[in-house]
Protein backbone atom coordinates (compact mmCIF):
# COMPACT_ATOMS: atom_id res chain seq x y z
CA UNK A 1 0.00 0.00 0.00
CA UNK A 2 1.83 3.56 -1.13
CA UNK A 3 -0.29 5.46 1.42
CA UNK A 4 1.22 3.60 4.24
CA UNK A 5 4.62 5.03 5.00
CA UNK A 6 6.11 2.30 7.27
CA UNK A 7 5.46 -0.57 4.52
CA UNK A 8 7.06 1.89 1.63
CA UNK A 9 9.96 2.29 3.57
CA UNK A 10 10.75 -1.47 4.16
CA UNK A 11 9.66 -2.24 0.27
CA UNK A 12 11.93 1.17 -0.46
CA UNK A 13 14.31 1.99 1.92
CA UNK A 14 16.17 5.26 1.20
CA UNK A 15 19.27 4.06 3.09
CA UNK A 16 21.56 0.94 2.59
CA UNK A 17 24.35 -0.05 5.62
CA UNK A 18 25.78 -2.93 4.75
CA UNK A 19 28.87 -4.50 6.31
CA UNK A 20 31.57 -6.43 3.70
CA UNK A 21 28.37 -7.72 2.04
CA UNK A 22 30.20 -9.34 -1.00
CA UNK A 23 33.43 -10.34 0.55
CA UNK A 24 32.87 -14.44 1.03
CA UNK A 25 31.36 -14.14 -2.83
CA UNK A 26 33.45 -15.36 -5.88
CA UNK A 27 34.79 -12.76 -8.51
CA UNK A 28 32.44 -13.43 -10.84
CA UNK A 29 29.02 -13.10 -8.85
CA UNK A 30 30.44 -10.21 -6.76
CA UNK A 31 31.27 -8.35 -10.05
CA UNK A 32 28.02 -8.73 -10.94
CA UNK A 33 26.20 -7.83 -7.68
CA UNK A 34 28.51 -4.76 -7.38
CA UNK A 35 26.97 -3.58 -10.58
CA UNK A 36 22.85 -4.53 -9.78
CA UNK A 37 23.82 -2.83 -6.36
CA UNK A 38 25.28 0.65 -8.22
CA UNK A 39 22.09 0.16 -10.77
CA UNK A 40 19.53 0.10 -7.47
CA UNK A 41 21.46 3.16 -6.08
CA UNK A 42 21.17 5.35 -9.42
CA UNK A 43 17.46 3.97 -10.30
CA UNK A 44 16.41 4.55 -6.66
CA UNK A 45 17.81 7.51 -5.44
CA UNK A 46 19.32 5.29 -2.76
CA UNK A 47 22.10 6.16 -0.43
CA UNK A 48 24.08 3.07 0.61
CA UNK A 49 26.64 3.16 3.30
CA UNK A 50 28.97 0.14 2.90
CA UNK A 51 32.11 -1.15 4.35
CA UNK A 52 35.06 -2.58 2.19
CA UNK A 53 38.46 -3.59 2.58
CA UNK A 54 39.01 -3.11 -1.42
CA UNK A 55 39.80 -0.36 -2.85
CA UNK A 56 38.51 -1.14 -6.69
CA UNK A 57 34.83 -2.06 -4.89
CA UNK A 58 34.92 1.78 -3.02
CA UNK A 59 35.41 3.25 -5.87
CA UNK A 60 33.23 1.36 -8.31
CA UNK A 61 30.51 1.97 -5.73
CA UNK A 62 30.57 5.08 -4.11
CA UNK A 63 30.93 8.87 -5.36
CA UNK A 64 32.52 9.93 -2.00
CA UNK A 65 34.60 7.22 0.27
CA UNK A 66 36.29 7.64 3.73
CA UNK A 67 39.27 6.49 4.81
CA UNK A 68 40.22 6.23 8.57
CA UNK A 69 43.68 8.35 9.31
CA UNK A 70 46.21 6.14 11.02
CA UNK A 71 45.70 8.66 14.16
CA UNK A 72 42.12 7.10 14.27
CA UNK A 73 41.32 10.82 15.08
CA UNK A 74 39.92 11.94 11.80
CA UNK A 75 38.58 10.74 8.74
CA UNK A 76 39.85 11.39 5.27
CA UNK A 77 36.97 12.11 2.87
CA UNK A 78 37.53 11.10 -1.01
CA UNK A 79 35.32 12.63 -3.52
CA UNK A 80 35.31 9.94 -6.45
CA UNK A 81 36.43 11.12 -10.02
CA UNK A 82 34.37 8.62 -12.31
CA UNK A 83 31.18 8.75 -14.03
CA UNK A 84 27.95 8.67 -12.09
CA UNK A 85 26.85 5.82 -14.60
CA UNK A 86 28.77 3.06 -14.26
CA UNK A 87 28.86 -0.80 -15.70
CA UNK A 88 31.01 -3.33 -15.99
CA UNK A 89 33.15 -1.45 -19.11
CA UNK A 90 34.41 1.18 -16.49
CA UNK A 91 36.62 -1.61 -14.85
CA UNK A 92 39.20 -1.72 -17.51
CA UNK A 93 39.08 1.67 -18.49
CA UNK A 94 42.20 3.88 -17.72
CA UNK A 95 40.03 6.62 -15.79
CA UNK A 96 39.22 3.38 -13.10
CA UNK A 97 43.03 2.23 -12.66
CA UNK A 98 44.04 5.96 -12.19
CA UNK A 99 41.31 6.42 -9.56
CA UNK A 100 41.97 3.57 -7.52
CA UNK A 101 45.76 4.65 -7.87
CA UNK A 102 45.07 8.23 -7.06
CA UNK A 103 43.26 6.81 -3.94
CA UNK A 104 45.82 3.52 -2.86
CA UNK A 105 48.30 6.64 -2.48
CA UNK A 106 46.65 8.54 -0.04
CA UNK A 107 45.70 5.24 1.39
CA UNK A 108 48.94 4.48 1.86
CA UNK A 109 50.22 7.67 2.95
CA UNK A 110 47.09 8.77 4.98
CA UNK A 111 46.09 5.39 6.86
CA UNK A 112 49.91 3.91 7.09
CA UNK A 113 52.21 5.19 9.72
Amino acid sequence: DPENPVQHQAVQPQLWLLDEPLSALDEPTRLNLQTQIRNIQQNQNLTGIFVTHSIEEACYLSDTIFLFHHSHEKLIRLDINLPKIRNNDLREQIDFFEECKRVRQIFKSECFQ
